[in-house]
This record gives structure tokens, sequence and C-alpha cells, in this order.
């Protein structure tokens, strides 16, 4: 069976019968590594007529340019992807090679991409490489993964040496044992890097994965002084990370704004309390020092919540300050619509935020607020109306009339177009000085 044409070639050779062709691999595998294909019993055969089967096969798109994308409806286009194998059925040998420049399809995105498998009878290895992966704006770089199976233990290494261009890294060993009923896999060692800490799987770090549970035995992460400590919950059903004392500047990796740095020492847990059935998330975080731009701020706590009950909302609450709040903040985000609903309310709050939020243009912010802000609206089109009153306020502005009108759709910027709005033109803030 072959093909070939400007944009694609294509052979598949040998000895076989395409209708049974998934099933003669799979009776390979199920020779050696049975113990591996749990929930696999469909495929099963104690079938000989297989033994015959060899093939050879390639697979090459030179340049898709559009021709997937109109079948798709999506952007997807490959550059130089080749699939290239064969085997043998007699001696249970099978070996596949995937290669590619690159390939896009929708947020998706890879270059540089390597991938080899080999088996012989009862040992196989996986190995696969690729310089860069992409989705939407999260950037990979240099990922490599590579397994070896022996009968009945998988043993497997993988790494990363960067995430979004920052000095983010990920390097872990392991093995995977099956059971009768579950897969049990164990951590070595390794590290993952965050900013400029560097997290060691520190414990035993293993892991029992059921068809409907989940166990952890002594799964942590640390570093000199902080700590990420897993275990499952809710009868070994869900996922609980607790942090202690973990550095608050991995926030800045969430929030993406370069003109809010965030630090300070984080207490507190994310949890999934069913993995299964994944429809609850909850998380408190506690910053006993919060800073943001080295300014400090007090003793900040959150709350965030999906629940059954409004699976397409989070909800949330905050405060900044322990005994006197000066930040009380309650409200949620409806992913469906893409639209943020924000209740604020600030006492004695320092002025000098705005300068974190408006970046160039205001500087020398003196004084404090009081009043409450409502946040609404899609995130396109945020609105902002309230009533505060300033104290001793003060500060110094290059922003001109001309350029508070100026209209953005991205989010950020309409934030900042408002709350210029709000100190200089009055629309949507009344401030009164005392």
């Amino acid at each position: 069976m072959t093909e070939t044409s400007d944009i694609l070639s294509f052979y598949f050779d040998g000895k076989y019968s395409l209708k049974e062709l998934k099933r003669s691999v799979f009776s390979i595998f199920d020779r050696h590594f049975s113990k591996f294909l749990v929930g696999f019993d469909d495929l099963r055969t104690n079938s000989e007529q297989y033994r015959d089967y060899y093939y050879n096969y390639n697979f090459t798109v030179y340049n898709s340019e559009n021709f997937f994308a109109v079948i798709t409806g999506k952007p997807f286009k490959a550059v130089n992807f080749s699939v290239d194998g064969s085997a043998y059925h007699k001696s249970d040998s099978i070996n596949m090679e995937v290669r590619f420049d690159s390939l896009i399809y929708d947020k998706y995105a890879a270059a540089g991409f390597k991938s080899d498998f080999n088996l012989y009878q009862g040992y196989g290895d996986f190995k696969l490489s690729t310089k860069q992966l992409i989705y939407d704006k999260t950037v990979i770089g240099n990922f490599t993964f590579n397994s070896d199976v022996d009968k009945d233990e998988l043993y497997f290494h993988t790494n990363i040496d960067s995430i979004s261009n920052e000095n983010n890294s990920i390097s872990f060993s392991g093995k995977t044992v099956p059971h009768r009923d579950s897969f049990e896999i164990q951590l070595f060692g390794g590290y993952i890097t965050v900013l400029d800490d560097v997290f060691e799987f520190s414990g035993d770090n293993r892991m029992v994965l059921g068809k409907e549970y989940i166990n952890l035995y002594d799964f942590n992460l640390s570093d000199k002084e902080s700590r990420v400590l897993i275990e499952d919950v809710n009868n070994n059903r869900g996922i609980r990370l607790n942090f202690r004392q973990f550095d608050a500047e991995a926030l800045n990796l969430l929030v993406k704004y370069d003109k809010l740095i965030f630090s300070g020492n984080t207490n507190g847990y994310v949890e999934v309390s069913d993995v299964f059935k994944p429809e609850i998330f909850e998380s408190e975080l506690e910053i006993p020092d919060l800073k943001v731009n080295g300014d400090f701020l007090g003793h900040f706590k959150s709350h965030i919540l999906i629940d059954p009950a409004e699976k397409d909302k989070l909800m949330f609450n905050a405060l900044i300050g322990a005994e006197n709040p000066i930040l009380l903040a309650t409200g949620k985000y409806d992913f469906k619509h893409k639209s943020f609903f924000g209740d604020f309310t600030l006492d004695d709050y320092p002025l000098s935020f705005l300068e974190h939020i408006i970046g160039e243009g205001i500087s020398e912010t003196t004084g404090v607020v009081d009043g409450n802000l409502i946040i609404k609206g899609p995130l396109k089109e945020i609105n902002i109306n309230g009533s505060g009153l300033v104290t001793n306020g003060s500060a110094k502005s290059t922003f001109s009339i001309h350029t508070i009108s100026l209209i953005s759709k991205d989010s950020l910027s309409a934030i900042k177009v408002l709350i210029l709005k709000v100190l200089w033109l009055k629309m949507s803030l009344v401030i009164q000085g005392r």
C-alpha cells in the first residue's frame, strides 16, 4: 500500500490484515507485559494467527501548509513530519521512530521533536525529546523522557530545562510496578526549581494508583527552609498539597504582571477532594509578611473554592491585616462567561499601590484611602465603580487627558484607564481630600 503527493508520502508493506492490526500488536505486549495491560481485556486473544505478520511502514508530511487546517477547522501545520517503523511478530519485535521539525495544532506547538521506541520480547525502551513545547503562552524548553521496561518493572527519567523562559526546571527518576488492580510509582530522587529555589524529592515518594483510589506515602519536596507535602485525603480519593514556608515569589509566575512583585513566606494548602471526579477545588493561603514590590502590606489570608453547586464559578475571599484589616475582598470568577465580580473594602490602604498597578506616569504617591470598590464584567470590558476618601494624598503624574481617554481591549490596560479616570477625571470614583 503506497501513496505519494507533493504534501505527503505513505507506504505500508508486508504480511498483515489491516482489520486485525491493532489486535496483533496488542498480542505482542500481552505475551510479555500483561500486568501493565489492566483494563484491555477486550483486545486479549490466544490466537497464533499473527505469528506470521511482518511489515515496514513510513508516513511523511513534507509541509502540510493549510491542508490539515481545512480538514480539522483549526490551525494545523506540520513540517518534515515522519513516522518510520517495522514489526516482526515471529520474534516479537517492534520499532518505531517519529521525527518532525515543527508541528502546530490549535494552541499547541512543538519543535525539534524526536522519539524512538524499540521492543524485543520482554525488553524495551522509549526515548522522547523536543527542543520546545508550547501551550497557549506556556513555553517548555528542552523536554526529555527516557524509559526502559524489563518485564514487570518500568524505569523512567524525565527532564525539563525551562518553563516560560524562566529559571524553572524539573528533573526526576523513578520506576513503575504493576499490581493486580493498581500501579505503584516511586521516585528515586530529583528536583523542581522554582525561580531560585531548588526543591528536592526528599521522602519515600511512593504512590499507589488504583481504579477508584490513590495512596501517597511520604511524598514531599523540600529545600533549606520550605516544604511541600503531598498527601491523599477523602478516603484515598483526593490529593492535598500542603505548603510550609513557601516563597510567595512563585505567585509571580501565575499572575504574570511585571508591575506587581510578590514576596513573603506562604503557608496553606491546595486540595482536589476527588481526582476521579474533579468537581471540588479548595485552597487556603496565608502570608504573614506579604510584600508587594518591597512594600510591606501585612498579614494576608485567602480562601478559594469551586464546589459542585456552582461548578463554573470560582469563589474567593481575602484580607490583608490581622487585627485591623486594610483590605477585605470577596467575589467570584465565572469560567463559562469569562467574567469577574469583586467587592473590595479599603481601610487606611496605602495609596502607593496605584504606582504598582498604573506603572509609568505616576510617582511619589503618599496617603491612604478608605472606601469601597466594585469590579465586575467580562475581563476585556471590566468596570470599576465605588466611592472613597483619601487622607493626606498626593502624587506626581505625567499623564495628559488625551492619554487617559485611550481605550484598550486588553484587560490590564482597561483597568489602568479606569483607575486614571477615577483619579483625574472623577468619573467613577468620587475622591475627597481631607
